[in-house]
C-alpha cells in the first residue's frame, strides 16, 4: 500500500509542477528547490517511477526541463534571494546570478526590484536584465564588426585609402 501512496505522491508533484510551469516566466524557479529535493531522495521513488532515473522521469513529466536546469535555477535563485522567484524571468535569474560580480550584486538587485515595481509587478525579462546590468556596471556596448569588414579595412589601408571615406 505504501508504494501506491508514493506513486500518487509523484503524480501529485507532477501535477503541481505542471500548474506552476503554466507561468513560464517565474514557474521554473518557484519549483526548482522541490525538484532538486526530490532528486536527492530519488531512490525512494525509483521503483514507483518504473525504474527510471530521476532526470529521465523529469524530462518525460515536465518537458523540456531537466534536473541540471533546475539545479542551476535553484543555486542562482538562492544567490539572489527570494525576490528572484517572483521578480525575474527564469533566464534572467541565471544571467544575473552568474554575470554580476559579487561587489555589484546588491546594486543590481536594487535596480531590478525597482524595474519590477515600475512595470506593475511583471517579471523582469532577460533583455531588460541585460540593459539594467549593463547600466549598473557602466558597461558600454562595443560596436560589433564582422571579420569580413576587418579584412576589407586592412586591404583599404594597404592601398592607402582611409576606411571612413
Amino acid at each position: 500500500m505504501q508504494a501506491i501512496d508514493i506513486k500518487d505522491g509523484l503524480s501529485a508533484k507532477a501535477a503541481k509542477w505542471k500548474a506552476a510551469l503554466s507561468d513560464a516566466a517565474t514557474g521554473p524557479q518557484r519549483i526548482a528547490a522541490e525538484v532538486v529535493s526530490l532528486a536527492n531522495d530519488w531512490e525512494r521513488y525509483r521503483e514507483e517511477a518504473e525504474g527510471q532515473d530521476c532526470t529521465t522521469w523529469i524530462r518525460k513529466t515536465i518537458p523540456p526541463y531537466n534536473l541540471a536546469r533546475f539545479q542551476r535555477l535553484m543555486n542562482s535563485a538562492n544567490k539572489l534571494g527570494d525576490y528572484a522567484k517572483r521578480a525575474l524571468h527564469h533566464q534572467a535569474v541565471i544571467f544575473v546570478a552568474n554575470g554580476v560580480p559579487a561587489p555589484k550584486l546588491e546594486q543590481v538587485k536594487t535596480a531590478l526590484i525597482r524595474k519590477y515595481r515600475e512595470s506593475g509587478n511583471n517579471p523582469v525579462t532577460l533583455c531588460q536584465a541585460h540593459r539594467i546590468v549593463a547600466r549598473e556596471l557602466d558597461k558600454k556596448a562595443k560596436p560589433k564588426v564582422c571579420k569580413g569588414c576587418l579584412r576589407l579595412e586592412k586591404i583599404l589601408k594597404q592601398h592607402g585609402i582611409a576606411a571612413t571615406e
